[in-house]
């Protein structure tokens, strides 16, 4: 199982007989944005999103959609020509597709096929902090007064669509980081831009949890809620940190 401190120490992780790299937000910057997604696409996409007969789907894997005609992304792009870019980008290797044999080999060394494929998929999946099975579940709040619950849903309100354009890309949430330090010059950032995936995410929900805590500090300590619903805003924000620590 591939452990937290070798996704933080940013190392090159190996498969097979080679080695997947964990991508810097300039890797990022660099190919853009939309580019970077879509070299995501061949490792979310799974038989539960296409429209295929339960009988059908029993006996396939999804490496095997990328050698049937016809398995086009929504852009109208052949998944197995955003794969082969998505191999080169994460393996940083020659790829030779055999499309008789469904298989692709990496540097004459690495066999991927529908037997290892979603362990592949499993390990880029989780240097890029992707979860297709994250639930949030939070407990309800009771307040004193119906003022003081619309007070805090306005606000409520206010910090998710702040906090929803500070997540609409990259570069916004890079100056987020940058900006969260006072000391931040120049050098700070460059080290940001080096930063993986799942350093820079690290970083940035330490600051929201950093936030939050203040945040919920100053609301326990308000007077607007209820004494017993301290406990449970308490308990939210220590379950957010687990991300972090665990």
């Amino acid at each position: 199982m591939l452990s937290k401190l070798t996704l933080m120490s940013g190392r090159k992780i190996n498969f097979q007989n080679s080695f997947i790299h964990q991508p810097s937000i300039n890797d990022i910057d660099i190919i853009g944005e939309e580019k970077y997604n879509e070299l995501l696409l061949p490792f979310v996409i799974n038989l539960d999103n296409l429209n295929l007969p339960d009988s059908v789907k029993k006996d396939l894997k999804i490496f095997d959609m990328f050698f049937i005609d016809g398995f086009i992304s929504p852009d109208g792009k052949l998944f197995k020509d955003i794969l082969v870019e998505s191999l080169i980008f994460f393996l940083k290797g020659e790829i030779t597709v055999y499309d008789k044999e469904w298989k692709i080999i990496v540097d004459y060394a690495t066999e991927i096929n529908r037997h290892n494929f979603d362990e592949l998929g499993e390990i880029i999946r989780r240097i890029c902090c992707i979860d297709n099975n994250k639930n949030e579940h939070k407990q309800e709040i009771k307040f004193k007064s119906q003022e003081a619950k619309e007070k805090y849903e306005k606000l409520m309100k206010y910090r998710q669509q702040s906090k929803s354009k500070e997540d609409d890309n990259f570069a916004n949430m890079v100056s987020f980081v940058v900006n969260a330090n006072r000391n931040a010059d120049r050098q700070k950032y460059d080290s940001v831009m080096q930063m993986t995936v799942f350093q820079f995410i690290n970083s940035y929900q330490s600051f929201l949890s950093l936030e939050s805590y203040d945040y919920n500090k100053l609301l326990t300590t308000s007077g607007m809620v209820e004494v017993k619903d301290i406990d449970k805003i308490f308990k939210q924000w220590v379950e957010s940190t687990k991300i972090k620590i665990e």
